[in-house]
Parts: C-alpha cells; structure tokens; sequence
C-alpha cells in the first residue's frame, strides 16, 4: 500500500474496522481469541463484544440463550464451553465384561429448567426380545454442568460469586427420600497402561485390552474437558489377588499390561458413601464376579460418525458404508453396542464390541466379514433366494468370537 505522497504506509492490526477483526476472530479458537484481543489497549476494548463470543458459542450449537440464567454469550463460552465443551459427544468406559456409555450433550433449557450440558447413561436393556431385534437404550442423567447451584451448594464451592459452571450430581434421593445436592468430580487422566486381570484358581487371565491397539472406534481428534490433569497413583493388585483363597475366587483386579492406553476422563463421587454407591451404579453395571479395584472405570471418546445412510438396494452401497455405532441383538445377553470398522485394504468389517457380558466382553472383535459379491458365494447363493421374506438379503462371509463364561 503506498500514500499519495509515494511513500509506503503501514497497515496496522489495530486500524482493521470491527467487521474484519470478527472475521479474523472467527478463525481462532477460544483462547487464541483471549491472546488475540488482550494484545493492546486498543484491541481489548472488543474483547467481551458479544458478536465474538457468540460465533464460538454457535460452534458448540448454541445460538440462543432464552432459557439460561446468564445472557451473556462471553460468560457462556469462558465459564462453561470452553471447559466442558470437549465432553459433547459419547465415552465408552473399561469397566470389565460389559463396559459403558455415556453422552454428553448441550441442554437448552426450558419452562422448567435452566440450560447447560447434561451427561446420560446409555442403559442397555438386558431383556430377551421376541423378535430378537436390539432396543434402543434408555438415557439416565446423572449430571449437569450449570451455573445455577442450589444456594446451600453455592455457598460452599463458590462463596464469591465467580461465573462458572460446575458438575453437579443429578438429585439422587437418600434414605430419608431426600435430595443431596453435591458435585461430580471430573478427572483427566494422563495415558497409562492401566490393565485389568481375572484370578482364576490357578490361573491368571488377561482380560480384552480397552481400548485396544488401533481399535476404530476411539476418536483421538477429539479433545478432552481442559481441567488440570490428575496424577492417579499406580495400583497392582497382583500379588494381593495371587493369595486369595479359591472360596473367593474368580475375581478381576488390576495391574499394568505392556499396552498404554490414551488419556481418559474418570467421575468420581466425593459425597458419603450411599452417594458414591448411588453414583457407581451409573458407570459399573452389575457383575456376578468380585472386583477387588474399586476406582471409578476410565471413559474414551467413542467415535460417532454423523454420515446419512445408503440404501442397501442402492449400486452405491458397500460394507464400509456401514462404519460407526450400532446396537445389535446377543440373545439371552441382550442389546449390546457395537462398532462396525472398515478395512479398505483387506475389504473386510470388523465389529467391535463397546459394550460385552460375560462370554464375549467389552474391547473384543465380536466377527468380521468380507466384502464380497454374490457370484462367489456358491453354496449360499439359496439363501439369497429365500422366497419367504420380501426384505432385500446380502450374504457375507466371515467368522466370530464366542467365549465360556470369564472369557477363558
């Protein structure tokens, strides 16, 4: 750029107009945004413009704060997005056998109640169904982050008044029927190779490594909550299991493998021991075998493709249309949650289990098939021509994993 007088002249960052910086702010993430606009006296005075804080608000889906206790999309983002906002989505525990799911979505309140991020528990039904078809899961809230803390609990975590958001243990009732008001404790944990065994009399067994080395379905884009980073101590339960008496065996304990697993996040409970209880029953289903670790299970981001489906009719569908999350149906077992991943290479369609049972657990390729065409599948070809069912039928090859109780 050169001045009438032929001189060059300096474009500053602090003379764009408004409208340009917006853009510019739209391209940062939240932090980079702070740095940005906290540079000089001159930027700074944009810093809490709503129009900035409201585009990063939008990208987490929130565009209307009608039924939030705060109206201010900067306190929206600083005291709640940008903490919380890597929890949206769905986590997958490695509790033993049977696993767990919970899903973390954005709440935009209502008549009734004030908006923010709510986590659910998938519950699977472990019933037998007629028309062996999987159910869809039941979602249990076991907690809120908000800004509106019952002012008994205000008083406590945040005397001064500050803008933030806190995890808050959904009302779980106590023996006397009533609620006890606290909060969840939310963990990020370093990558470990946590690893959990089984005892068995005389013999010790590895159970399914969660999640397991390049297993698809762990989504290692997404970010984790950013909170400080919690140091677990290191538990190996080994020895200690080595010497129980067989009356009280099988049980499954903990010890480190040769596997590191990522970072994860953990829940945990800091109220009395009936609320811990209360709380554990969300994230460890029941079990017939002891488990001697009693540490909350560690949860992974579970990878959930948002993609529209291709008919199967349609000369565009193939296997690896079929990649991401479904539940299937495992006879007396029940509904369970698979994770179907697709190999270019080997054309083959591997279903992982998220959530398992007793046989066949949580971490462990359930079967895999082939992509292959009808004309090479001889012997099977009448199957495809059964006349009993008007509904279109493909036939793949491939095999699965069945297992004895404990997996052994």
């Amino acid at each position: 750029m050169t001045s009438s007088r032929g001189t060059p002249s300096i474009c500053r960052v602090v003379d764009l107009p408004f409208d340009v910086l917006l853009e510019v702010a739209g391209y940062l993430p939240g932090a980079d945004v702070c740095t940005f606009f906290s540079t000089c006296k001159v930027l700074r005075r944009y810093l809490r413009h709503e129009s900035i804080w409201h585009r990063l608000c939008a990208r987490y889906g929130l565009c209307d704060l009608t039924h939030f206790s705060i109206s201010s999309y900067y306190t929206i983002y600083t005291g709640l997005l940008h903490t919380y906002g890597p929890l949206l989505g769905l986590w997958a525990n490695d509790h033993p056998f049977r696993g767990n799911i919970v899903e973390f979505s954005l709440f935009p309140g209502d008549e009734i109640e004030s908006g923010g991020i709510v986590g659910e528990v998938w519950r699977l039904s472990d019933s037998v169904s007629e028309d062996e078809s999987p159910q869809s899961p039941r979602l249990i809230r076991f907690l809120k982050i908000t800004f509106d803390l019952p002012p008994s609990l205000a008083e406590q975590v945040n005397p001064e008044g500050l803008q933030r958001a806190y995890p808050m243990c959904w009302p779980q009732p106590n023996p006397l029927g009533q609620p006890r008001d606290h909060l969840v404790s939310i963990e990020v944990l370093p990558p470990s190779n946590h690893g959990q065994f089984m005892q068995a009399h005389r013999r010790t067994f590895v159970h399914p490594e969660f999640p397991a080395p390049g297993t698809p379905w762990l989504d290692l884009d997404r970010a984790l909550p950013r909170l400080k980073m919690s140091q677990p101590g290191v538990v190996n339960q080994r020895a200690l299991a080595s010497i129980l008496p067989a009356a009280r065996l099988p049980v499954m304990f903990t010890s480190s493998t040769s596997h590191i697993k990522p970072s994860s996040i953990r829940f945990r409970c800091p109220m009395d021991p009936i609320a811990q209880t209360s709380h554990a029953n969300y994230h460890k289903p029941a079990l017939p075998i002891h488990l001697m670790d009693t540490s909350p299970p560690r949860y992974y981001p579970l990878r959930r493709e948002v993609a529209q489906r291709i008919d199967p009719e349609s000369e565009d569908w193939h296997l690896g249309t079929m990649a991401g999350v479904w539940l299937g149906y495992f006879g007396q077992h029940g509904t369970e949650c698979l994770y179907f991943g697709w190999e270019e290479d080997s054309r083959k369609l591997h279903a992982w289990k998220i959530t398992g049972d007793l046989n066949v657990p949580r971490g462990v390729v359930s079967w895999e098939v082939v992509g292959t065409t009808s004309g090479e599948l001889g012997m099977h070809s009448s199957f495809l021509e059964d006349t009993t069912t008007t509904r279109a039928r493909r036939f793949f090859v491939g095999h699965g994993t069945l297992g004895d109780r404990g997996f052994t």
